[in-house]
């Protein structure tokens, strides 16, 4: 599979480098009053029938002519500087940043940037359980069933759309699917040329697979567009998938290429897309940082999440299931140890693992003597028993910990205590 994808780039390098020798020649021609003419109107003329804001095309269509024929484009023979010119001519009547003139060669610099972004899906299992992916938002079903087959061990997800600008729709509605219990609507397209509407559900076939309580997190910069932002704004607004990073490029609408002659084209957003009536623009992170600093800031926060998830479900430690809790728990009064061992404990109510079927008990020790001592202490009940070893360095230190399982919820006491040293 490497070595084909490699021998695959090889060869888009090869016909890059061959189509680019001879549009760059192409670039030097100046054209003509009349084929700039031509190119003007066939621009009119692709506006009226794909754009968006089709009642543009008169207003673009008087203005662009009165430049040509106010002599504004002398300068601009050239297809690079003409293409340029009327990209930026469009923006002012248009006010959409996305209606773009450009050349159909491809320059050196574009073809290294089309080489390093080609995207193939990477997985990891971090530390923690946490799942690092990067999905090629155009892979077919077979190929996003195989990475959610390798991260089926993650308690959380953080999915890296940093850089991703290219994609297929079915594919995120296919890789959305899995984070859905029941059928649902994902997103809405509009149609402008047909005002046809297309709505995109979850895939029935993917929810027997799903994993609807799967904490996510979404890294995305300002070079994320297109697709990568349907998937951010789509998990954003069903999933309260969290969003880390830049604000998005804002370059949702689905784009329609359309040749106009002399080696041009023209890039034209064609419908719209909607959520629940409202039209996605662009995305705002919930936490917005630099891209390079945004899994940095992501990683702690989605591995508490992993264990949240984990104790939701019944797997977590004790120590994880005490660390959530930690701040709600409600001790009972200071108990004394009746003994020479100077220490008191404290307890709060039991908590039950439905895993283990189980009580575990939050629950403090205190040493109240002179100095410091090491401690070796049991806590139980009828049902069983714990021992545990501990070091205070004062009256001061406090050890909080969570018991082992008791078959009982019956309270706890210290049964045996002696100092080590």
């Amino acid at each position: 599979m490497l070595k084909r994808r490699i021998i695959n780039k090889m060869l888009f390098v090869a016909f890059i480098m061959i189509f680019t020798k001879d549009s760059i020649a192409n670039n030097k021609v100046a054209l003509s009053e009349k084929e700039q003419t031509k190119i003007i109107k066939n621009i009119v003329e692709s506006v009226k029938i794909h754009s968006i804001y089709p009642k543009l095309s008169r207003k673009i269509q008087s203005e662009l002519l009165e430049n040509l024929k106010s002599y504004k484009y002398l300068g601009y023979e050239d297809t690079q500087s003409f293409s340029a010119k009327l990209t930026k001519d469009l923006l002012a009547l248009s006010f959409d940043e996305h209606i773009i003139v450009q050349q159909k060669f491809i320059t050196k610099t574009q073809i290294s940037k089309a080489v390093d972004n080609t995207i193939d899906n990477t997985t990891k299992l971090l530390a923690g359980n946490v799942g690092l992916v990067v999905f090629d938002l155009n892979s077919t079903p077979k190929q996003i069933d195989e990475v959610f087959s390798k991260i089926e061990k993650a308690d959380v997800l953080v999915i890296d759309l940093r850089d991703i600008n290219t994609g297929k729709l079915d594919a995120v509605q296919y890789l959305s699917s899995y984070f859905f219990k029941q059928r649902t609507l994902l997103n809405t397209v509009y149609l402008t040329q047909s005002g046809n509407h297309k709505m995109y559900w979850t895939d029935e076939h993917q929810l027997s697979k799903s994993r609807p309580d799967l904490p996510i997190y979404l890294l995305v910069n300002a070079n994320t567009s297109g697709v990568a932002e349907v998937l951010a704004s789509t998990l954003q607004q069903l999933k309260n998938a969290y969003i880390v990073g830049e604000n998005t490029a804002g370059n949702i609408r689905p784009r329609r290429t359309v040749s106009i002659g002399n080696t041009l084209d023209i890039s034209i957003p064609y419908a719209k897309i909607y959520h629940a009536d409202k039209e996605i623009v662009k995305i705002k992170p919930d936490l917005l940082v630099v891209s390079f600093l945004a899994f940095k800031e992501t990683y702690p926060m989605a591995k508490h999440s992993a264990i949240e998830y984990r104790v939701k479900q019944g797997r977590g430690t004790p120590q994880e299931m005490y660390s959530l809790n930690s701040a709600e728990i409600v001790y009972d009064n200071w108990q004394f140890h009746k003994g020479q061992c100077l220490i008191k404990y404290r307890l709060a109510e039991p908590r039950y693992n439905q895993t283990t079927s189980k009580y575990q008990f939050p629950f403090q020790i205190q040493y109240y003597g002179n100095g410091k001592a090491r401690v070796q202490y049991q806590l139980g009940n009828k049902t069983g028993k714990m021992t545990q070893r501990a070091t205070f360095r004062s009256r001061d230190d406090i050890k909080s910990g969570i018991s082992t399982g008791f078959l009982s919820h019956s309270r706890l006491s210290i049964l045996a205590c002696k100092i080590l040293s």
